[in-house]
């Protein structure tokens, strides 16, 4: 029913609730587009929206940050593209964000899930699947 990776430990040397619950914890991360809205959350939090907002007139890496952030044609910012990258280095070149806020705002794309969101593994199941084997 589900196949032995290397991520799983010997099989044959887990209970069958061990075994259930190592492959009920197997996840996966992808990286995934970032809701702008999340994004200024973080800045608030963090800091460093304001005063980047603060300095638009005057600092260009806040003045393409902000024209970026406020086209109404984007929901979600893509941290992958090449675009991203150099907008949030200028941020940090100009010391608006440090390098620690900027990999945070990238990290926001690492989303993390189960392997098998579909189907929970009980104890049970594995016992079944061991005496047909």
């Amino acid at each position: 029913m589900y196949p032995w990776t290397p991520e799983l430990p010997a099989l044959s040397e887990l209970s069958d609730q061990e075994c259930a619950d190592a492959i009920n914890a197997m996840t996966t991360t992808s990286r995934e587009l970032v809701p702008l809205w999340q994004i200024k959350v973080a800045g608030l939090q963090g800091g460093w929206w304001l005063t980047a907002k603060a300095v638009v007139g005057s600092n260009p890496a806040a003045a393409v940050w902000f024209e970026y952030y406020d086209d109404p044609r984007f929901e979600n910012l893509d941290m992958d593209l090449p675009t991203t990258k150099q907008i949030l280095g200028g941020l940090v070149a100009t010391g608006l964000l440090t390098q620690a806020q900027a990999d945070a705002v990238d990290a926001m794309a690492n989303v993390t899930r189960a392997k098998y969101p579909e189907a929970r593994v009980s104890a049970s199941e594995v016992t079944d699947a061991r005496s047909q084997a």
